[in-house]
């Protein structure tokens, strides 16, 4: 056997042809990542947290309480800037006081871990009842949990009952009307 005998030269076209397909298949990938998200979810999507805070920001300035809790959860887990509870309890209590659900078990979370705010098991608990009254049934389970973990005794639920009955009685002073 001589060398060469059984393999055939590549087409120099052939080759050329693919690596100018990868290469145009590379660029255009990389100049969709390079181009900036037209909207919160294309951000958040995509990774570019800092542009959906900005995004999210201006949403959030109109009163929707939506991305109130999402500006809220980036400031929470530092995304796309620093990491700020207390700006996450604001936002999540703007959205909350707007019976949203999502927002009102955030805050339960904060208040239960003492993020941002005084650890008030009691008060989360009672936040958690207000979710549960406006829908969610995330929290009920997380309800069931604060309770069978024993981090609230039979008094010191109804003690949340009796006195953070209302939405109203739940929010701060300063966040009343």
């Amino acid at each position: 056997m001589t060398s060469g005998s059984h393999f055939k030269r590549p087409n120099t076209k052939v080759l050329l042809i693919a690596g100018a397909l990868i290469g145009v298949t590379a660029l255009a990938s990389l100049g969709a990542y390079l181009t900036y998200p037209k909207d919160a979810v294309e951000a958040m999507n995509r990774g570019f947290y800092g542009a959906a805070r900005t995004y999210l920001g201006k949403t959030a300035a109109t009163g929707s309480a939506k991305a109130q809790n999402e500006l809220a959860n980036l400031h929470y887990l530092g995304l796309g800037g620093d990491r700020d509870h207390r700006v996450a309890v604001e936002l999540y209590l703007k959205a909350a006081r707007q019976k949203y659900a999502s927002a009102q078990i955030n805050i339960a979370r904060m208040y239960r871990h003492g993020y941002g705010v005084k650890q008030d098991v009691i008060r989360a608990f009672a936040w958690l009842m207000q979710a549960r009254i406006n829908g969610s049934e995330a929290a009920e389970n997380q309800m069931r949990w604060i309770a069978g973990s024993l981090s609230l005794g039979p008094n010191q639920i109804q003690l949340a009952r009796d006195k953070y009955g209302t939405l109203q009685s739940l929010l701060p002073k300063k966040e009343k009307p």
